[in-house]
């Protein structure tokens, strides 16, 4: 769950940039919580209320998903947890269905 993230392959690197940029300022406004790394790297802590957030996310989408494990590993400058990665199962894949359709009638520039 690293925030830095940018495409390699991106054909328009600087708008993926500030795109990238936007999102952390919206996923910060949301409540998420984040600590800086590097220069540019912001990475996701694991904190109760990142948890909880992500969870409520996914929840939004997958009504049946259960998560069973979270992993972090731990950050290099400060103490705490840097939240990569869960484990999850969909219990009713018809939820799936609705995600692709949803995907489907979105238009390319909302993404």
């Amino acid at each position: 769950m690293d925030a830095s993230h940018i495409s390699f392959a991106s054909t328009r690197p600087v708008t993926e940039e500030k795109k990238q940029k936007s999102r952390l300022e919206q996923m910060i406004e949301e409540g998420y919580e984040f600590a800086k790394e590097d220069r540019r790297e912001y990475v996701l802590l694991d904190t109760p209320k990142n948890r909880e957030l992500i969870t409520k996310l996914v929840k939004s989408k997958f009504q049946s998903i259960d998560i069973t494990k979270w992993e972090n590993w731990s950050l290099r400058k400060t103490e705490g947890f840097q939240l990569r990665s869960f484990e999850c199962y969909i219990r009713n894949l018809n939820e799936l269905e609705v995600l692709i359709n949803e995907m489907k009638q979105t238009p390319e520039d909302e993404e």
